[in-house]
């Protein structure tokens, strides 16, 4: 039992026995009278002990809502339909019917298909999950002191109560959010420390193209996630003709165009990895790997990393590092390796000696909070844990309000 909750029962047993010498106190007619009659009257008397019952109820009233605040609350559970689900776990989203990932206070985070997503923490107070690609709706019913955080790349979404759609491209860093209820916090990359959005505002945020875009609810509509523009969309539209009398209208034999083969690389860009591997296969992939150049074995080492295949990403991203050596692409590639190792392979010793690589080689770059997070499990998990809370002192020191805060608290709490 800890100190503080130690005082606050002391104090609440002390004004219990005050409450019960004031309540013992004969307050009958007959009393009262007599001890009026026996002394000279004095005006503000007879209320003494009325007063003192009702201070000693409220401030018992107030003990007990110390302690009441101050008691552990009942840690929150997590399940994906009939599944629990566990810290750490990843969970996929294969098709339009995967279940939702239910949380114990009613809150619940639908995965889109082609979505893989991670849970990092759990507690009473909320849930940290990851999003590793694809787009997912998220509702969190809004309760008093919850926290929860949605971690997409080098974002990071603080809920408290609201319901929101939110996607990550990772090819090209591209985060979306639509927000329909309540309000968040997003931070990272672009964002800084943070920006606010209340109900009706949309973000689109793009690392690799160093921008950011907020609009309102009337302006024009960001495009998801998961969608590429059509050169349609994105051409400016043409005056259409005067139409012809009807008699001079030569009919007309429409043309078929032969239809397109997919590429590996066309159905990776669109989050299709499990598609783009299966042609990958086709010709091997160490195939690939020799004909690819460095910006598609960046893109070829996703397509295995998010298909599953740690060991073909591990390739991939190692070709690029040889390959385009001291390149922003290699530099990144150092990361996407870590995690490979953390995420797919629980390699936490290698996770960590490349999660320091990439910090190493870009200490500014869009994934360095990341990394750091990511850093400080790796060793916690590979049994460092005094390695660990080093990371976690400077973590703290320059992201105090960073998706790994509660990770690097719980660390220095040991």
């Amino acid at each position: 039992m800890t100190a503080p909750t130690e005082r606050l029962q002391r104090l609440g047993r002390a004004l219990a026995v005050e409450q019960d010498r004031a309540l013992a106190q004969d307050l009958s007619l007959g009393s009262v009278r007599a001890r009026v009659i026996a002394r000279p009257p004095r005006r503000r008397l007879k209320y003494k002990p009325v007063l003192a019952v009702a201070a000693v109820v409220v401030s018992a009233a107030a003990v007990a809502a110390l302690v009441g605040v101050g008691k552990p609350r009942t840690p929150l559970g997590a399940t994906f339909g009939d599944h629990p689900l566990s810290v750490g776990e990843w969970v996929s989203a294969t098709e339009a019917s995967t279940p939702p990932i239910h949380f114990s206070d009613g809150s619940q985070v639908s995965l889109a298909p082609g979505s893989r997503a991670r849970l990092a923490t759990l507690d009473s107070v909320g849930a940290h999950l990851v999003l590793e690609s694809g787009s997912a709706d998220v509702r969190v019913v809004p309760n008093h002191g919850a926290r929860y955080k949605v971690s997409l790349g080098p974002f990071a979404v603080d809920v408290t109560g609201t319901r929101f759609d939110v996607g990550f491209r990772p090819n090209d860093e591209l985060f979306t959010l639509v927000l329909h209820e309540g309000r968040v916090v997003v931070s990272g990359c672009v964002l800084g420390e943070g920006r606010q959005l209340l109900a009706g505002e949309s973000l689109r945020a793009s690392c690799r193209a160093g921008h950011f875009e907020i609009s309102a609810a009337g302006t024009r509509p960001i495009p998801s996630a998961l969608a590429a523009p059509s050169a349609a969309s994105t051409a400016p539209a043409k005056a259409e003709p005067e139409p012809a009398p009807e008699a001079d209208i030569a009919p007309r034999v429409p043309r078929e165009s032969p239809p397109v083969a997919p590429t590996w690389q066309g159905l990776s860009r669109q989050s299709r990895f499990t598609e783009a591997y299966a042609l990958i296969e086709q010709e091997g992939f160490d195939a690939a790997v020799a004909k690819s150049s460095a910006s598609e074995l960046a893109l070829l080492g996703d397509t295995a990393r998010f298909a599953g295949k740690p060991a073909d990403a591990l390739t991939a991203y190692q070709s690029l590092r040889s390959r385009a050596a001291g390149s922003a692409a290699a530099k990144l590639a150092a990361f996407s390796i870590a995690r490979v190792h953390f995420d797919q392979r629980a390699a936490y010793a290698d996770a960590a000696r490349w999660f320091r690589t990439y910090l190493a080689e870009q200490p500014g770059g869009p994934f360095a909070r990341e990394a750091e997070g990511r850093l400080m499990e790796a060793l916690s998990r590979s049994g460092d844990g005094a390695g660990a809370r080093k990371v976690a002192e400077g973590y703290l020191a320059r992201h105090a309000r960073g998706p790994h805060e509660r990770v690097a608290r719980q660390l220095l709490s040991r």
